[in-house]
C-alpha cells in the first residue's frame, strides 16, 4: 500500500513537472512567435517608411520644379508688364494713335446717335442711286428728304451727350480752336468755314471754341484718337426751313473743309457748335 502511495506520489510529481515544463515551453514558444511577429512588423514599417520617403522625395522634386517654373513665369510677366508700360507711355505721347476703341463705347451710344448714323448710311446709298440716274431732280429730292429726316430726328439740331472721336484740333487766326470730331459711322462734325456775302467772297470760321473758354482748356488736353462726350447743336439742321423747293437744299452743300482737305476720311462735315466737351479717356 505504501509502495502504491509512493508510486502515485511519484507519478503526480512527474505529471506536475511535465506540466511545468510544457507551460514553460509554451510560454517560450509564444514569446518567440511574438518576437517573430514584432520583427515582421518592424520590417513592414521600415518598408512603408522607405516607400513614403521615396514618395516625399518625388513630391519635393515636383514642388521645386513648379517653384522654378513660377519664378520664370513671374519674371516673364514682369518683363511683359514693363514692355506694356513703355508701349502705353509711348502711345500716350503719340497724337496719331488711339488710346481707346469704339467697341468700348458702343453700349453708351444714345438711340438718337445710333439713328443718326443709320440715317447717314441710307442717305449715301440713296444719293448714289439718284446720281447714277442722271436726273438732278432725284438728287435734289434725296437731299430734301434727308433734311426732313434730320429735323425729325434732331429737332432744332440739338444733341446731348453724344460720343465722338477727336480727329484734328487746330488754333485759327483769332486764337480760338477749330475742332473736327468723328462719329462711330465716320460722319464728321465740328468747326467749319462758310462763304460770306460781299465783293470778295471771303471765307470765315464758324463754331470754333473761344480762347478763354472752359471748352478750349478741355480741347487743349486731347490727342487725336481720344474720345469725348459732347453736347451742342448742328447749325445746318438748326437752320432747317421746311416747305422749301428741292433746289434750296441743293444750294447749301457742305463744302470743302481746310482741316480735312487732304486726310481722305469723310465725305461731309456737319458744322456743330459744341456747348459742352469732356474727355472720356482715362
Amino acid at each position: 500500500m505504501n509502495f502504491l502511495r509512493k508510486l502515485n506520489n511519484h507519478n503526480f510529481l512527474l505529471v506536475f513537472f511535465l506540466s511545468l515544463s510544457l507551460a514553460a515551453f509554451s510560454q517560450t514558444n509564444i514569446e518567440a512567435k511574438a518576437t517573430e511577429t514584432g520583427n515582421q512588423a518592424v520590417e513592414l514599417l521600415q518598408k512603408e517608411n522607405k516607400k513614403l520617403k521615396t514618395q516625399l522625395d518625388l513630391m519635393i522634386k515636383k514642388l521645386l520644379a513648379q517653384e522654378k517654373e513660377l519664378v520664370s513665369l513671374r519674371e516673364t510677366l514682369e518683363k511683359q508688364k514693363l514692355f506694356k508700360d513703355k508701349t502705353t507711355l509711348k502711345t500716350s505721347g503719340d497724337n496719331t494713335k488711339k488710346s481707346n476703341d469704339w467697341a468700348n463705347f458702343q453700349q453708351n451710344l444714345s438711340i438718337q446717335q445710333v439713328q443718326f448714323c443709320a440715317l447717314a448710311g441710307r442717305f449715301f446709298k440713296q444719293l448714289e442711286e439718284a446720281r447714277a440716274s442722271g436726273n438732278e431732280i432725284k438728287v435734289n429730292l434725296v437731299l430734301k428728304s434727308r433734311q426732313d429726316d434730320l429735323d425729325a430726328l434732331i429737332p432744332k439740331g440739338v444733341f446731348e451727350n453724344w460720343i465722338f472721336e477727336a480727329v484734328k484740333i487746330e488754333q485759327v487766326e483769332d486764337g480760338s480752336a477749330a475742332v473736327i470730331m468723328k462719329s462711330q459711322c465716320g460722319t464728321l462734325v465740328g468747326s467749319g468755314q462758310i462763304e460770306t456775302t460781299g465783293l470778295f467772297g471771303k471765307r470765315e470760321w464758324r463754331a470754333t471754341i473761344p480762347y478763354k473758354d472752359r471748352r478750349f482748356r478741355e480741347l487743349a488736353k486731347l490727342n487725336a484718337g481720344q474720345f469725348v462726350t459732347a453736347s451742342g447743336n448742328f447749325e445746318e439742321v438748326k437752320a432747317y426751313k421746311p416747305g422749301q423747293p428741292e433746289t434750296f437744299y441743293a444750294s447749301m452743300p457742305i463744302g470743302e473743309h481746310p482741316l480735312i482737305k487732304d486726310m481722305d476720311i469723310g465725305e461731309e462735315l456737319f458744322i456743330a457748335d459744341f456747348s459742352y466737351i469732356a474727355s472720356l479717356t482715362q
